[in-house]
């Protein structure tokens, strides 16, 4: 079984342009659009490239298509009738994932290989669109909240939490209430990836019902952070849960199916529309001022 990774785009070099009036982030989105090609690549030091290639692009703003890694290698098969391996050279070797690309809901969605991980991916999903649009944007790993809230009941005491926080396409003044800051001055800096870090020496750690804890929860699953939680459990022994390498939000896909296009944006549609409805469960929640669990 292969696993579809998640995760959310923000503007992130425009972004404060889109803040002020003088940039408008739904131009911004047709423009990442429209400008995603397949001529543009990135290059690499031991002599391969990787590029968009077999583009689908729609009319509800979502791009079907592949990221390949392409380098001069060897194609090796076995040949039963001579008991020997057969090696055939080609300058174009490639190997690929598939991916589904909701611009407007500011989602992508892929499969990763062990040549191409989840955070290189997303680093050259990033420089393409810029080299394409000279748009600057960056993307963060979505977080399985359930998977998180169950890691996290393990914990006896959280001794440290580290955020690594991107300013969103969204609501600044909640992205600024959730992590405790004045969205004013971030602006003003102009500071487009900002990290927090919450510790304490008591024995106890840190409130885990806390509002500073559940509103790092809640920015981790709005999209707006991804981060690392540092304590340990009732023996005393140490814990960490890491939200991109430990409770990175998936969904399952059938190995057979992993590089069908239409089967990866079903799967697709399905993994953001949950993560919609969760975010804007979220979002009712703060607004009513209900207790968070």
């Amino acid at each position: 079984m292969s696993k579809l990774f998640f995760s959310k785009m923000n503007i992130n070099d425009e972004i404060y342009q889109v803040y002020d009036g003088t940039a408008n982030i739904n131009d911004l989105l047709n423009e990442i659009y429209s400008g995603i090609n397949n001529r543009e690549a990135i290059y690499d030091d031991k002599g391969g490239r990787y590029k968009l290639f077999d583009l689908d692009k729609h009319e509800n703003n979502t791009i079907h298509g592949r990221l390949g890694y392409i380098k001069s290698g060897v194609h090796s098969s076995y040949n039963p009738d001579t008991d020997t391996a057969i090696d055939i050279e080609d300058k174009n070797k490639i190997e690929y994932v598939t991916f589904y690309f909701d611009v407007y809901n500011e989602m992508l969605v892929h499969t990763v290989l062990p040549i191409m991980r989840k955070e290189r991916i997303l680093t050259i999903f990033e420089g393409l669109i810029k080299q394409s649009t000279d748009i600057g944007v960056k993307f963060i790993i979505e977080t399985d909240m359930r998977s998180l809230n169950n890691k996290l009941s393990k914990f006896e005491i959280i001794k440290k939490v580290v955020l690594n926080l991107v300013p969103p396409n969204g609501d600044k003044n909640e992205f600024a209430s959730l992590f405790s800051v004045n969205a004013d001055k971030v602006a003003d800096a102009e500071a487009t990836s900002i990290k927090q870090q919450y510790s304490t020496r008591s024995s106890e750690g840190l409130n885990k019902d806390s509002s500073l804890i559940r509103d790092a929860k809640d920015g981790i699953a709005l999209g707006y952070a991804n981060g690392i939680f540092h304590g340990a459990d009732a023996h005393g022994e140490k814990l960490e849960v890491n939200t991109i390498s430990n409770t990175p939000y998936t969904k399952d896909i059938p190995d057979r199916e992993n590089k069908s296009k239409s089967s990866i944006a079903e799967k697709a549609r399905a993994g953001i529309s949950a993560l919609l409805f969760l975010k804007a469960e979220i979002r009712e929640r703060n607004r009513d001022g209900e207790s968070r669990e």
